[in-house]
């Protein structure tokens, strides 16, 4: 009876540490696991922290233009710079304007990222943009930017005024089969003409007049090219 009864109490406390050494194995294969989950979380977060690092630097260190002319009628040269970001997969440019100080010193006045379309919008994947910066032109106290596409062209004009930089003119050449579609805008009256010249030909189809009234005029400080329709 004595040594049935040693056996059971044996076997209960084999039972018993057999359990607690399932359970501590069990414990630490959880928190193992949780943390290597852990590691591997912050892992990630520090990838994705430093990839956007890498995006938020800006590198316009490449001078694609520098423009000279008065902006600002004073009589007294300005000038517009643009700049591009070699480094950044999309090839953004950067547009500054510098305006001439009572001293003749210049003076930063408008910095802007997306007045100018980037050379790869969708990043460098071995295709450029259907939309190519060609460059700026300084007349009659504006400016006037201009993009080429496979296909045609458009331009938009600024003026300095009410101290700030209005959007006064789009000009824009595209095919629209059968023909080539040319249109001239001017946002500061609002009359819009549209012209219908026949593919291959050189004399015109049509012309529409209209009427379209753009208030407030665009600001180049917050201007994207593909933002309004003309």
């Amino acid at each position: 009876m004595k040594i049935h009864l040693h056996l059971l109490v044996l076997v209960s406390l084999l039972f018993f540490y057999e359990n607690k050494s399932e359970k501590s194995l069990q414990i630490i294969s959880e928190t193992t696991k949780n943390q290597t989950f852990s590691e591997t979380k912050v892992k990630g977060n520090l990838i994705a922290e430093k990839r956007i690092a890498h995006q938020s630097k800006a590198n316009f260190n490449v001078v694609v233009s520098n423009i000279k002319g008065d902006l600002n009628k004073d009589g007294v040269a300005d000038l517009i710079t643009v700049k591009q970001d070699t480094v950044n997969e999309n090839k953004p440019y950067r547009l500054q304007i510098f305006l001439s100080q009572a001293d003749k010193k210049l003076k930063l006045f408008l910095s802007s990222d997306t007045a100018i379309v980037a050379k790869y919008p969708n990043g460098n994947n071995g295709f450029s943009s259907t939309t190519l910066f060609t460059g700026i032109v300084i007349k009659m106290g504006t400016f006037i930017i201009n993009h080429e596409l496979i296909r045609g062209s458009f331009s938009h004009q600024f003026r300095f005024q009410n101290n700030k930089f209005e959007l006064i003119g789009y000009r824009s050449a595209g095919v629209s089969p059968p023909d080539i579609e040319e249109i001239d805008f001017n946002l500061s009256t609002g009359n819009k003409i549209t012209k219908r010249i026949p593919i291959g030909g050189d004399k015109v189809k049509s012309i529409e007049k209209s009427k379209q009234i753009i208030r407030p005029l665009p600001n180049l400080n917050s201007f994207e090219p593909y933002e309004y329709q003309y």
